[in-house]
């Protein structure tokens, strides 16, 4: 049996469920809020940000789950832009907002391509005997 939400982060399964199954409200989470850190609040009102730009459905349900929290929105393009990351030059802050995606995203994917290639710090010395 395939898992329906295989790939999806935790959260955005979480609101999917809370949403009866329903994707859609999570792509559209996604898609306004993406590489944000936001604030969820208990009782969603129309004139907040989360209501006016996903929808009173999406803000409610997500206030079930997460209501009076805040949560990392994750960027579902993760994978197919570091590579681009790693390509572009600038700092942290001007690669996130060419790659639509996290400063915080931009210097672990940066990280992780420099220490791939590390040496030992401490490599063996060769046997002066053999």
């Amino acid at each position: 049996m395939t898992d329906r939400y295989e790939g999806l982060p935790p959260v955005l399964r979480e609101l999917a469920e809370e949403m009866g199954g329903e994707i859609g409200g999570a792509l559209v989470l996604v898609r306004e809020f993406g590489g944000m850190r936001i604030y969820i609040p208990r009782k969603p009102k129309p004139d907040q940000d989360i209501p006016r730009r996903c929808g009173m459905d999406v803000a409610r349900a997500f206030a079930r789950i997460r209501g009076g929290e805040e949560v990392e929105i994750p960027n579902l393009g993760g994978e197919r832009t570091m590579h681009r990351i790693l390509k572009t030059r600038g700092s942290a802050n001007q690669v996130a907002r060419q790659q639509g995606c996290t400063e915080r995203w931009v210097r672990s994917v940066r990280s992780r391509e420099r220490n791939a290639g590390d040496l030992p710090l401490f490599p063996e010395k060769p046997n002066a005997e053999s």
